[in-house]
């Protein structure tokens, strides 16, 4: 994700206040084109098998990827402010990823 520059990456450990998935990954892209590369880069890189579904794609402000024990949420940054999903679960532990974290 980074190097499709995704912006202000949060993780929130969600497996002790839901069960349908252990965490979320939120990042914020500058443009439609970059939520779309984001979307495809991680795509590519990870194991289909372990996709379960998407919604989004390819062309909106909000793009999610399920892959079970994590969904990652693409989001316009106006886009990620209305629909705050680190407010909504604020009672999750959070993290946010540091620029140069090769994992992500």
């Amino acid at each position: 994700m980074e190097e499709k520059q995704a912006k202000n990456v949060v993780v929130l450990k969600l497996s002790r206040v839901a069960t349908f998935t252990n965490y979320f990954i939120i990042c914020s892209a500058e443009s439609l084109p970059q939520v779309k590369a984001i979307a495809e880069e991680v795509a590519l890189r990870l194991p289909r098998k372990h996709h379960l579904g998407k919604e989004g794609f390819p062309a909106s402000s909000w793009v999610m990827l399920d892959y079970g024990d994590f969904i990652l949420h693409i989001f316009l940054p106006e886009t990620r402010k209305f629909y705050g999903l680190e407010r909504i679960w604020a009672d999750a532990p959070s993290e946010t990823v540091k620029s140069g974290n090769p994992s992500i």
